[in-house]
């Protein structure tokens, strides 16, 4: 096994709602990798204790690999949020570099290794992510998302536009700087966690959070954000906990703005880019909407933008707001998942002592 640098230890983070079985195929990759954390923190968002249960099953695992491995949950707030959970377990970390995971990915058993030699080597690399390859467009949806300034490939090129839109590389052999770090994995210093944090406007499991963070540290810290296609990763996109239709439309329309008025500088070339991206948008998620209802959601999202236009521009989303009956209804039932996890823990304790 490779010899830890003793000024490079890492931990990770990990938000979560509701994919214990997603989760526990994480802890397993990570287990084996060539370079282990100190540190796992769970930041658990679920209405059920699965996930719960089996950090508990899964502790002494890790204890005899000297990992930590700590459940926590959300903080009960709403909207609920990745941006609010990654908060809230950056907090809990200590380690020289701090990993963000998403739930759903699988990861080479090289990767955290691959990750930390980016750093040796190249002692201004604020953040570090790894590569699962090109996304698989079809050549259609890679042109019109091209014209419109949309996502699309590039030769050795992660890059934000203007537009919003973002590229990414294909056929990446070295390490190569970016211009966006994508949450579903994407690494930092600890110098940039305690000056940085997470945007809990973007509410939910989000769109366009990764991109800010990491736009904000790369304008302050320019050429600091790197991508190795050595630490290779693959995303599983779990169906479970999704958004609902309606609001992930809502999302998808109204959370680009936001990004756009908060991080791109406003000339008028610029926002004629991010105009025609925009009416790209409309015109690529109309073709793969296939109900009356969800062009339905199309159309009312982009109204709701044009209507709330001042607020959506600062990041007040007036969809995530929920009825107060059903956020004391919420409240509540993470009142309860707290209040009984301490007799189940101890049943659990007992469980795995006994075998």
């Amino acid at each position: 096994m490779p010899e830890q640098n003793p000024l490079q230890t890492i931990d990770i983070v990990i938000p979560t709602r509701g994919r214990a079985s997603s989760v526990s195929e994480l802890l397993c990759c990570i287990l084996v990798q060539t370079v282990l954390p100190k540190k796992i923190v769970i930041v658990d968002d679920s209405f059920d204790n699965q996930t719960e249960e089996l950090i508990v099953r899964k502790q002494r695992d890790f204890a005899n690999r000297e990992i930590k491995l700590v459940h926590m949950w959300g903080d009960g707030l709403y909207p609920k949020g990745i941006c609010r959970a990654r908060n809230l377990g950056m907090r809990e970390t200590t380690a020289d570099i701090v990993l963000f995971l998403d739930d759903d990915i699988l990861m080479d058993v090289h990767y955290i290794e691959k990750l930390l030699e980016v750093y040796s080597k190249n002692p201004s690399a604020m953040g570090v992510q790894g590569y699962m390859g090109c996304p698989n467009f079809s050549s259609t949806s890679h042109a019109i998302n091209r014209i419109f300034l949309l996502y699309y490939a590039e030769k050795d090129k992660n890059r934000l536009l203007c537009s919003t839109g973002l590229t990414w590389p294909h056929s990446l052999e070295k390490v190569t700087p970016s211009e966006w770090m994508s949450g579903t994995n994407s690494s930092y210093k600890r110098s940039i966690i305690t000056e940085f944090a997470w945007d809990n406007k973007l509410g939910e499991y989000s769109l366009y959070d990764d991109v800010d963070f990491s736009c904000r540290v790369l304008k302050k810290y320019s050429h600091s954000l790197f991508m190795t296609p050595f630490a290779r990763y693959s995303h599983k996109n779990s169906s479970n906990a999704r958004r609902k239709p309606k609001l992930d439309t809502l999302i998808r329309i109204n959370y680009p703005v936001y990004f756009f008025f908060k991080n791109i500088k406003q000339t008028s070339g610029n926002r004629l880019k991010f105009l025609w991206s925009m009416f790209g948008r409309f015109f690529v998620i109309f073709l793969w909407r296939k109900t009356p209802r969800q062009i339905f959601y199309l159309m009312s999202a982009y109204v709701f933008a044009l209507r709330n236009l001042r607020s959506v521009q600062v990041g007040e989303f007036k969809f995530l707001l929920m009825p107060k009956a059903h956020q004391l209804i919420l409240k509540q039932l993470y009142k309860k998942l707290t209040e009984n996890r301490f007799s189940m823990l101890l049943n659990i304790r007992h469980e795995t002592m006994d075998n």
